[in-house]
């Protein structure tokens, strides 16, 4: 049996083929690994290139990786800055309000409604500890229950600006409320 050589070159090709320069590894490794191009078939083992190219395709995948952790971490307290910067002027606008509408109110509703079951001096203080931020929670329901009384009573007397400054007021007292809450 005469033989040309060509089997052997058939059977290099069959086992490139099935090596990192072949359409398997492409298959397998994806779009990552890329495999150094073979010199001479006789001068290296092309099947020795497929941990090696594994390997450096896992490593490469890991190093990018790595790079996206940190630039999401980057990501993530340019947010977390912007959130804290969001937080404060809705902070500092929400005291702003609280002093604005507690003046609005005090100017509008100058009368002693008759369902109040406070003193007018005992009204006042719970007003200011709002306006300052320092109320607490019991204080705050308690003056919530006051200012709906004293809403019902400026609606059914026709004060619309009384009840609307009342409305407004209780809004504010309520997102306070809110975040007293929110710290428990």
């Amino acid at each position: 049996m005469v033989n040309n050589g060509f089997g052997a070159e058939r059977l290099v090709a069959s086992l490139l083929a099935l090596t990192s320069f072949g359409s398997y590894n492409k298959r397998a490794c994806g779009s990552l690994c890329s495999p150094k191009p073979l010199r001479a078939p006789h001068t290296r083992n092309p099947l020795a290139e497929i941990p090696h190219a594994t390997r450096n395709g896992r490593k490469f995948k890991l190093i990018n990786m790595a790079k996206e952790i940190s630039e999401n971490k980057k990501l993530i307290a340019k947010n977390s800055e912007k959130l804290n910067s969001i937080q404060k002027s809705i902070d500092k606008f929400e005291e702003e309000y609280r002093k604005q509408i507690t003046e609005i109110y005090e100017k509008l509703t100058s009368f002693k409604y008759t369902g109040n079951p406070i003193s007018p001096e005992e009204k006042k203080k719970l007003i200011e500890k709002f306006r300052d931020g320092t109320i607490s929670k019991e204080e705050a329901e308690k003056l919530k229950k006051i200012l709906e009384e004293e809403k019902r009573e400026a609606e059914a007397a026709g004060n619309l600006l009384a009840a609307i400054a009342i409305g407004l007021l209780l809004a504010a007292l309520a997102y306070f409320l809110y975040k007293l809450m929110m710290e428990e």
